[in-house]
């Protein structure tokens, strides 16, 4: 066969897998079954399935199979089988078009993985692409035009699909490994192990229609089997960019199956995080360059790179400053206490996306800024009037309107409102001058700005996190403060403790 034949014919083929993998939401959700028994009975049909094709096609018996191989593949399959939980189990949760977006930041997580533990480079490109991805979930969530009441479930089921995508992506990392052993064989082994794992959690007592059980099949024998063995065909006769476009042939099937059947549209903010998230992974997958601006227009070198060190360095740095008590962790304790931590989370995000603001601002201007004496002056002490009147009226709230969801007087800082916040925050200002100082100055090839930028970044993100733990721990003490007045009280200690956070910004 002539290879432009053979590569339309793949080309052909791997089009029909995506779209076929594309339906997998919709057949789980039509079985009306739980993530586990849907997971578990996947796995049952999957083997059954690929047994036989490996056994028809003389894969089995594998003599290059390994005890290192079959343990890595039971690892790898452990981590497969539980994304599969957390993608079905985020679907009741979410609905499939905002689980398959979300889901699809997996390849970020692989070079994440490659950084920490196996010691890869991480490229400034890599890096920017995976901001944006990351970006993307927060709008794909629906936090991006959220106005503070966020609904509980649904953010736990954007929670959990964000984990079952690490899960997927630890799968990959660990296929690596398996060389040059056929994916027939290394899938068996996967849903083997998912036979194994959930077996112990299904009830096989209940009762399952005779239209879930065609659903199941189809899960276990088209998903799972026959997907599968069409796109790995395929694989080997194409090239990157266009495994990477067909790739999105899956998410795009979920969305108009679950717009067309379901009555699911996508907003302006999960289309947004759909673009982003898709843009950002065919740049990674790619290898689209990202040109930055240095005064005049120029290419920042080749093979610029940061090194783990400097990462590490920065994200200790990081948790260091944004994870000790100030003026953002005292207000995010405390609405957590208050609101919970659901509706904390748009204000955790607007704080991350806002300190990242004023540090790319800073990247951007230097520290001219902080260099004029009167801007800093105006900060200073405008952000301390400021932050002074916050704490009265954290002081002075009514905790029966949080707890009675009154919408006028009990509203948690929204994502914007929060982005704004930075901007009245001294501590924000002085640690992002020193950490730029510290870190923008400290050359891996790149230029001042360009360090500058990634510090800001690399930054911002480590600091959400630290913020939701401090909303986290106000959200568990509210299962403490049940009367008002212990509330009030609790108020009360935040307000003075976040009064006392400023006591080192007026005496520098």
């Amino acid at each position: 066969m002539p290879a432009s034949i053979a590569r339309r014919s793949a080309t052909i083929k791997l089009a029909i897998g995506m779209a076929i993998i594309g339906t997998v939401g919709a057949f789980g959700v039509e079985s009306g079954l739980d993530a586990v028994t849907i997971v578990f009975w996947r796995s049952v049909f999957g083997t059954v399935f690929l047994l036989v094709w490996c056994l028809i096609f003389g894969y089995l018996p594998d003599r290059s199979l390994s005890l290192r191989k079959l343990t890595l593949s039971a690892a790898a399959g452990s981590c497969l089988v539980l994304s599969w939980a957390a993608f079905f189990a985020a679907i009741s949760m979410t609905s499939i078009a905002t689980t398959t977006i979300v889901f699809h930041i997996q390849p970020f997580f692989v070079v994440l993985i490659g950084a920490l533990f196996l010691k890869e480079r991480v490229t400034r490109d890599q890096l920017l692409w995976m901001t944006a991805a990351f970006v993307g979930v927060i709008f794909a969530s629906g936090l991006g035009w959220s106005s503070g009441s966020v609904d509980r479930v649904w953010m736990l089921g954007i929670g959990v699909t964000v984990l079952g995508a690490l899960c997927y992506a630890i799968t990959a990392v660990l296929g690596k490994k398996l060389g040059e052993q056929r994916p027939e064989v290394t899938s068996l082994c996967q849903t083997a192990m998912g036979v194994l794992i959930f077996a112990p959690f299904v009830h096989f007592g209940q009762s399952i229609s005779l239209p879930s059980w065609g659903w199941l099949l189809g899960i276990g024998i088209i998903h799972t089997g026959i997907a599968w063995v069409i796109i790995y065909s395929a694989y080997p006769q194409l090239s990157t960019p266009v495994i990477g476009m067909l790739s999105f042939i899956y998410p795009i099937v979920a969305v108009v199956i679950d717009w067309a059947i379901y009555d699911h549209p996508l907003g302006l903010s999960q289309a947004t995080g759909m673009l982003l998230i898709a843009i950002s992974t065919l740049g990674a997958r790619l290898g689209w360059r990202i040109r930055m601006l240095t005064g005049a227009t120029a290419k920042i070198g080749r093979g610029w790179a940061l090194t783990l060190n400097w990462i590490l360095s920065v994200v200790v740095f990081a948790i260091a400053s944004s994870g000790s008590p100030g003026p953002n962790n005292m207000l995010l304790t405390t609405t957590g206490a208050n609101y919970g931590f659901a509706r904390s989370l748009p204000h955790v995000f607007g704080t991350g996306v806002g300190i990242c603001m004023i540090f790319l601002g800073l990247g951007v201007f230097g520290n001219q800024l902080l260099e004029n004496e009167t801007f800093r002056n105006v900060l200073k002490w405008g952000g301390v009037v400021y932050l002074a009147w916050l704490a009265f009226k954290i002081a002075t709230s009514r905790p029966d309107a949080a707890s009675q969801g009154d919408a006028d007087s009990a509203q948690p800082l929204t994502f914007i409102q929060a982005i704004f916040f930075q901007a009245l925050n001294p501590k924000v200002w002085l640690g992002g001058a020193s950490g730029i100082l510290a870190y923008g100055a400290v050359s891996e090839g790149w230029s001042a700005l360009a360090m500058s930028v990634a510090f800001a970044l690399v930054f911002a993100s480590v600091s959400m996190p630290c913020g939701a733990s401090w909303a986290l721990m106000g959200a568990s003490a509210r299962h403490v403060l049940r009367s008002n007045r212990s509330l009030r009280l609790f108020n009360i200690a935040m307000a003075i403790l976040l009064l006392a956070s400023l006591v080192p910004v007026v005496l520098n």
